[in-house]
């Protein structure tokens, strides 16, 4: 989930902040701070791909009376929150989140180094590259997947998942770039 501020609120404009996220299941919460009256407040639980009436329901939900927001869009493609009501005109602190076990695709980049052929093993260098921060990852050989290893794992760890269902590479280096080296024949 990324949040951002489009516009600062002034005297003369709301404030509109920007939900987004490429998460494929699970939950937020958003945290506001600064507010007038209440200080701070936390939404219930948010799916990943809710649509705009029922995440405005959930902040609007947590707000002081006559303090409301609009919200427009999607999730996916970026949901605009602007701060009305009582909030109108009005620069508020950028939301914040906690992720409760929001699941995404992790962007990999995958490099052949060395394509294979007869007396030259294949040599691929992966690449994490949107720098997660949690999740685990699988790596997937002739259809036939790894054990889970973290998104922070070490070549022994990554190792021991390549073994546990036989597949026949053997990785070096250290995250978030491993290189996968196919065993001798």
């Amino acid at each position: 989930l990324t949040i951002s501020t489009d516009q600062e609120g002034t005297g003369s404009v709301n404030e509109i902040q920007r939900l987004m996220t490429n998460a494929t299941a699970g939950s937020f919460t958003l945290n506001f701070s600064g507010l007038p009256v209440i200080g701070t407040a936390t939404t219930a639980a948010i799916q990943y791909n809710d649509n705009a009436a029922t995440v405005q329901a959930a902040i609007n939900a947590v707000l002081d009376t006559g303090q409301t927001v609009s919200c427009a869009g999607t999730l996916a493609g970026g949901m605009t929150v602007e701060f009305t009501g009582d909030l109108a005109l009005t620069d508020i602190d950028q939301m914040t989140y906690n992720n409760g076990g929001m699941t995404r695709p992790i962007v990999i980049g995958v490099t052949t180094n060395t394509q294979g052929r007869t007396g030259t093993p294949q040599i691929a260098t992966v690449a994490l590259t949107d720098a997660p921060t949690e999740g685990a990852l699988k790596v997937t050989v002739n259809s036939v997947d790894s054990d889970p290893f973290a998104y922070n794992a070490d070549a022994t760890a990554v190792n021991t998942a390549l073994d546990a269902q036989s597949i026949a590479f053997t990785a070096s280096g250290t995250a978030p770039n491993w290189t996968f080296t196919a065993d001798a024949n």
